[in-house]
């Protein structure tokens, strides 16, 4: 009705100025003058606010999803460099028992070799202190 004119500018303006604000944090709510221009608004706004939100939820995710993704991949790196520090010095414990076992008691046959290498670390290492007193090969592994 005519005679509600102010009751309705005053509407508009709680609805531009405290509800919409309140609910769409951060986004800008055009000025309109009556409530024909508020439906108009909103009709064109709606669909465009949905986008935006819609490529922010998809940027904070994409950021989420590399930061996750690097934690991961720290995580990752750090096992597969323990798993690899562990394979190198088996290895190298490995050549060096046989380095020196040849060296005391000459050259080694491949069965020798091949316990050697089928040995783990603590074996390795308690061959090594007996290769110390050891007078023969079978001292070693005895």
């Amino acid at each position: 009705r005519p005679q509600d004119r102010t009751l309705r500018r005053a509407f508009v303006s709680w609805l531009t100025r405290v509800l919409l604000p309140s609910r769409l944090g951060g986004v800008a709510i055009p000025e309109v003058r009556n409530l024909e221009e508020f439906r108009t608004m909103l009709e064109e706004r709606v669909l465009q606010w949905t986008e935006e939100w819609k490529q922010q939820g998809l940027q904070e995710g994409r950021r989420e999803g590399r930061r996750e993704g690097r934690r991961e991949g720290r995580r990752e790196g750090r096992r597969e460099g323990r798993k690899e520090g562990l394979r190198e010095g088996l290895k190298q414990s490995e050549e060096l028992l046989l380095r020196q076992l040849q060296l005391k008691f000459g050259p080694l046959d491949d069965e020798v070799r091949a316990r050697v290498a089928a040995a783990d670390g603590d074996e390795r290492l308690r061959w090594a202190e007996r290769l110390l007193s050891a007078a023969t090969l079978d001292d070693v592994f005895g």
